[in-house]
């Protein structure tokens, strides 16, 4: 859905986007539990300021589950959320874990007992 963005017309991807959801609800999977598709839904209504407390959910999530959460959240429809003051704060802090993580892992890597 994401790359649909890119290319197609917003009527299009909103029109999939339904469909897509109504298929879920049907197989008994209730997409609204995911935050990022709930950011998802809002931002393709255009209702940013909805979709910040899913956007902070979904950013509070451990980056080792989806450590290029971040990116897909600055490169994608959602980007406009993530402009906005609370969003952008939960970024930055997301940036901090994730040089932390890094900077543990090539320490770990260095210590000649790792290897």
């Amino acid at each position: 859905m994401f790359l649909m963005t890119e290319f197609e017309r917003p009527e299009r991807v909103q029109s999939v986007w339904e469909s897509m959801t109504a298929q879920l609800m049907d197989y008994g999977l209730d997409w609204r539990e995911a935050p990022g598709l709930r950011v998802f839904d809002r931002v393709l209504r255009g209702d940013y300021e909805a979709a910040i407390p899913s956007m902070l959910e979904m950013l509070s999530e451990p980056l080792a589950q989806d450590p290029k959460r971040p990116g897909l959240v600055l490169h994608t429809p959602m980007a406009p959320v993530a402009d906005l003051p609370e969003v952008a704060a939960r970024l930055a802090e997301n940036e901090r874990e994730w040089t932390a993580m890094r900077e543990a892992v090539l320490a770990m890597l260095a210590d000649p007992d790792w290897k």
